[in-house]
């Protein structure tokens, strides 16, 4: 908040604190960017795109080994994806695209394939 109010962007900055309706965030979006300093892999990028976000985040994060490298920034301060997120703005085919892609891409990461997977490593190993 203190960083915001620095940069005179409190009035346009809302802070919302712990939610419980986040997936109306998510629904609401087209774009997600998450410059994180370190994720192991973090949930948030898997929510955001299946709800057809198209996501941004850091190489930092685990999540990012699922992206493709254009949507990966190298530090949470760079500015290389700016060419991507004007392309996605100014052109809907394109954004759409993409939002399909990360949404299907996400219905990968499901807990039914989570726990298929698993079992079939066990299964493999017992026998």
């Amino acid at each position: 908040k203190t960083f915001a109010a620095q940069l005179g962007l409190s009035s346009c900055v809302t802070f919302t604190g712990p939610r419980k309706d986040a997936p109306m965030f998510y629904k609401g979006s087209d774009i997600f960017l998450f410059p994180t300093h370190y994720e192991p892999f973090s949930n948030v990028v898997l929510e955001a795109m299946s709800y057809a976000n198209v996501v941004f985040t850091t190489a930092q994060n685990g999540a990012s080994e699922i992206l493709e490298s254009r949507f990966v920034m190298n530090t949470p301060q760079d500015v290389s994806i700016i060419e991507t997120l004007d392309t996605l703005l100014l052109d809907k085919e394109f954004l759409e695209k993409e939002q399909e892609k990360n949404y299907r891409h996400a219905q990968t990461f499901s807990i039914e394939n989570n726990v298929k997977q698993t079992l079939e490593v066990i299964h493999a190993h017992l026998h």
